[in-house]
């Protein structure tokens, strides 16, 4: 899986809580997309908040 891939993906994500509207999701959305995670963190499950 390629870095774009992987960005692509969280990119995904973040925009789906942008249109769900979950205000408190942003700040993960946000770290997720600044900071390199392991790829199992990509697997699709939901962020624990």
């Amino acid at each position: 899986m390629s870095n774009k891939t992987l960005l692509e993906a969280g990119q995904k994500n973040f925009d789906s809580i942008l249109n769900r509207g979950e205000h408190r999701a942003i700040p993960w959305g946000m770290k997720q997309l600044s900071q390199p995670r392991p790829i199992a963190e990509f697997s699709g499950k939901p962020p624990q908040l």
